[in-house]
């Protein structure tokens, strides 16, 4: 396996098992390249949407699906893949050739991140842009418990807000609510930084952990299983190298 390959695939190693996730990462310079890879009704859909964000963000999410779908099935054509939406607006990945394979797919600005895995294994992804701007709209959602908290002191605040909010939307996918999730119930009881990324853990819902990572101006926080452990070097510096494009 090269190099790149390892950048774009993540391996969660559990006591009896492990699960390979894989990566897709996009950003709008390769926009039109993500058209060529829609299924037929993802592009009817794509054509519906009426206002130029919308249309973006939705190419980005499945362009950046379909690349994190590949890296699991290489030799699979993007347009044979049809990543749906649930009721709550979560992706579902149909496709006679991806049966248990699912995805977890976050936008911001002109970026595009999604992260590909085996159904027995959940995960979710959220990648934010640190701004000042959002950080009394983050506070809101935050208990006090959290606010009154001293974390690392490396972090500006703004950071530390971003990590929380991150790793709340990020479970939130797992759960396939979304922002419909109260924020407050996903209050994190722990946060710490191990080596060049924070983790943290969840004081309701205990079976999950947070991996988080500051990349430039943006926050990443992946969501899995407490008890599978991962490396995940490869997938910072690929971050690193996408974040900076």
């Amino acid at each position: 396996m090269d190099k790149e390959m390892d950048q774009n695939k993540v391996c969660f190693k559990r006591k009896h098992a492990s699960y390979v996730a894989g990566c897709g990462m996009i950003d709008d310079k390769d926009i039109k390249k993500a058209l060529s890879c829609l299924h037929p009704r993802e592009r009817e859909h794509c054509d519906r949407l009426k206002y130029d964000q919308p249309k973006k963000n939705y190419l980005l999410g499945r362009a950046a699906a379909k690349k994190a779908i590949r890296e699991l099935l290489p030799a699979l054509d993007g347009q044979a893949i049809f990543v749906d939406q649930g009721v709550f607006g979560f992706p579902v990945v149909k496709g006679e050739a991806v049966q248990n394979i699912q995805v977890s797919i976050s936008h911001c600005d002109n970026k595009g991140i999604a992260m590909a895995f085996p159904e027995d294994h959940p995960l979710g992804i959220d990648l934010e842009k640190v701004d000042r701007d959002k950080k009394d709209a983050m506070m809101y959602t935050m208990t006090p418990q959290e606010l009154k908290q001293e974390w690392e002191r490396g972090l500006a605040y703004e950071q530390y807000c971003t990590i929380v909010w991150t790793a709340k939307e990020a479970l939130s996918k797992i759960f396939r609510t979304g922002l419909m999730l109260d924020f407050k119930l996903a209050e994190l009881d722990q946060l710490a930084k191990t080596g060049v990324f924070y983790t943290s853990s969840f004081k309701h819902f205990p079976q999950y952990k947070a991996v988080s990572y500051c990349s430039g101006v943006y926050v990443c926080s992946v969501v899995f299983p407490k008890n599978s452990e991962a490396e995940w070097g490869k997938f910072f510096e690929r971050l690193d190298q996408f974040a900076g494009s």
